[in-house]
């Protein structure tokens, strides 16, 4: 590089050496320098040959966060989810890190399987029918497809039926004595508070008169 270049690396970190971006720093052979990549990641900026070096800045692996490669990544992870559960195991998809579970299983069981579950074009198409996709990574070799499927399908829910709404039995209460016969009616009624209330006055009376006799008797 010309003297006075500013270098950026956002690929590998292999591709710098740490010693020589040093040296070059401290010399002013390169202006200034930006790493987001290391040969050993998570990277230790207090150790190694660049923890001296000046006008260098480093970052952890993050080069590539923005609102658009945050969605990106979360549309992968449901797309994936997708495909696998479709039956397209391993082979078309883009991080896979046990394909070797899943060819344990015959591929052509599991591809009738999916079949007879969900169609082909569910969704979007496949890897398969628009080309094989790899990851994009900078410290990990690209993930390399492998022949076979393979799907474990889930048995079919159960059914549950309703438990039966217990019966309440019906009480049954008798007429009042009286009242099913017409014995007892509104006039009755009103006859006996009559009487009550002049059974009330009576003995109101009686209680006067007997306070009146010990006044007198006292006087």
């Amino acid at each position: 590089m010309r003297p006075g270049a500013f270098l950026v690396n956002t690929a590998r970190g292999g591709l710098v050496d740490d010693e020589t971006l040093a040296l070059a720093l401290k010399q002013g052979r390169i202006r200034a320098a930006a790493l987001d990549v290391h040969e050993n990641e998570p990277y230790n900026v207090f150790q190694g040959a660049l923890k001296d070096a000046p006008n260098l800045i480093c970052t952890p692996h993050a080069a590539f966060f923005s609102d658009a490669s945050a969605t990106e990544l979360r549309e992968m992870a449901a797309t994936e989810i997708r495909r696998a559960i479709v039956g397209n195991i391993p082979d078309v998809l883009r991080n896979c890190v046990n394909k070797e579970y899943f060819l344990r299983t015959p591929a052509v069981a599991a591809a009738a399987a999916a079949a007879a579950v969900y169609s082909e074009g569910l969704n979007g198409g496949y890897y398969a029918t628009s080309g094989l996709q790899q990851a994009h990574s900078t410290t990990h070799d690209a993930p390399h497809s492998a022949a076979g499927s393979a799907l474990i399908v889930p048995p079919p829910p159960s059914v549950v039926n309703p438990s039966p709404v217990p019966t309440v039995p019906s009480v049954h209460i008798p007429p009042q004595v009286g009242l099913q016969h017409g014995l007892v009616s509104s006039k009755s009624v009103g006859i006996d508070t009559y009487v009550l209330l002049l059974l009330l006055f009576v003995l109101l009376l009686l209680i006067y008169v007997v306070v009146v006799v010990v006044s007198v008797s006292i006087v």
